[in-house]
C-alpha cells in the first residue's frame, strides 16, 4: 500500500479502494475530505446513533496559549479552537475549573471576588469568575488547517493516516450509495478514534495531568 502522507496520496488510495479512478469521482475527493474532517474534529451524533463517532482529541491537536480577559472576565477563544483542555492563571499551577453555563451564572450571582476559580464557554467566548483583567495560560484543542490540494499536509494526517483514510472512505462509499462498505469504514474509523483518544488519555494520566475534560464551545 502507498504510504499516505499528503492529500494526493490520500486521494489515490480513496480512488483505489472505491475502484473509481475517473476524474468525475476524483474531483469529489476534496469534498469527501471536508466532510471527513468535520467528523474527525467535531464528532457526529450521540452514542447509540447509527452514524455516531466521537471527536478526535489527541496530543497533536493541543496548543498552549496566553489569553487575557477584559474587566468583565471574558475573552474570545481563537477561531480554530475546538475545546479547552486546561486553564490556569498565568504562572500559577492551580486549575481553574469548568462549570456549565447555568451553574456558572448561579455561582457568579454570589458576587465572589478574588482569584479566578471557575470558567465557562458560551458562543466562542471564555468567561472566568470572579471576573477581572487576568492573564491566563490555556491548553486548547485546535483544529488544524483543512487538508486540500493547496494545503497538502496535516499533522493529524501524518500521525493518523489510516484514520483519515477510513473517514474519507466512509464519505466516498456513501456518495456511491454502497451502504455496506460505508458502514464498515465508519465502524473502523470509530474504533480508530476511540483507540487514539484512549492512548492520549493514558499519556495524560501517566504524566500526572488529570485535566481531562472535553468541553464543547458554544
Amino acid at each position: 500500500m502507498t504510504i499516505i502522507t499528503t492529500f494526493a496520496t490520500l486521494k489515490a488510495q480513496v480512488q483505489t479502494y472505491c475502484v473509481r479512478t475517473d476524474s468525475t469521482f476524483g474531483n469529489m475527493v476534496e469534498t469527501f475530505v471536508q466532510f471527513a474532517e468535520q467528523r474527525i474534529y467535531s464528532g457526529s451524533g450521540k452514542p447509540g446513533d447509527p452514524l455516531y463517532s466521537p471527536a478526535l482529541r489527541v496530543d497533536e491537536m493541543e496548543t498552549v496559549t496566553t489569553l487575557t480577559t477584559a474587566a468583565d472576565g471574558t475573552v474570545a477563544l481563537p477561531s480554530r479552537c475546538l475545546s479547552v483542555r486546561g486553564l490556569t492563571v498565568a504562572s500559577q499551577d492551580d486549575e481553574i475549573k469548568y462549570l456549565a453555563p447555568q451553574r456558572f451564572k448561579e455561582w457568579i450571582a454570589t458576587g465572589t471576588t478574588g482569584t479566578p476559580q471557575y470558567y465557562t464557554v458560551e458562543a466562542g467566548t471564555l468567561k472566568i469568575a470572579p471576573a477581572g483583567v487576568t492573564s491566563l495560560t490555556a491548553t486548547l484543542y485546535t483544529q488544524p488547517s483543512a487538508l486540500t490540494v493547496e494545503n497538502p499536509t496535516s499533522t493529524i494526517l501524518t500521525a493518523y493516516p489510516m484514520l483519515y483514510l477510513s473517514a474519507t472512505l466512509f464519505e466516498g462509499f456513501t456518495f456511491l450509495q454502497n451502504e455496506g462498505a460505508a458502514a464498515g469504514h465508519l465502524a473502523r474509523f470509530r474504533a480508530q478514534v476511540e483507540g487514539a483518544n484512549k492512548v492520549a488519555l493514558s499519556r495524560r494520566i501517566l504524566s500526572g495531568s488529570m485535566a481531562l475534560r472535553f468541553e464543547p464551545i458554544g
